[in-house]
């Protein structure tokens, strides 16, 4: 077996870190070059231990996220904690609207529907939809009891 380059771990940390930057900066245009170049688009953020896909969502940069999801970033990928980045999508809304008067809209949360993530996964038994209620996001529920083809409570 054929040893790796000098250097290549390190030009893939590299690349990952940069493209993280781009994540947190909301560069499109670099996020696609960086995993044109072999970034990965479900890299972990070293110190927070986020993924890209939930750094975008906590960075409220939503061209970025479907930018990472059409890259191929796991839309499942659950962190250390155990939120997935419909988790954190729906709670990046919810603060942003209560912190920054942003209204309350799905640019994090339809992206991360549309393309399969799983709303039944729980972190200390809440889901996504959980998650929605607790911040009065009705559209948030709404969009999420759709896709599993249920009806609001009211």
């Amino acid at each position: 077996m054929a040893s790796p380059q000098p250097g290549l771990q390190n030009d893939t940390v590299d690349l990952n870190l940069r493209l993280l930057l781009a994540v947190q900066g909301g560069d499109v245009d670099e996020l696609r070059s960086l995993v044109d170049a072999g970034g990965d688009p479900s890299t972990l953020h070293p110190t927070v231990r986020l993924s890209a896909l939930c750094f975008a969502c906590e960075h409220d940069q939503p061209q970025v996220l479907v930018a990472l999801i059409e890259a191929g970033a796991d839309v499942n990928w659950r962190s250390e904690q155990g939120w997935t980045a419909l988790h954190h999508a729906v709670d990046a809304e919810g603060d942003l609207a209560a912190q920054a008067g942003k209204p309350l809209d799905l640019r994090l949360i339809q992206p991360l529907l549309d393309a399969g993530a799983d709303a039944t996964v729980t972190y200390n038994g809440d889901t996504a939809l959980d998650v929605a209620r607790v911040y009065g996001h009705r559209l948030a529920v709404e969009a999420i009891l759709d896709r599993a083809g249920r009806k609001p409570d009211g």
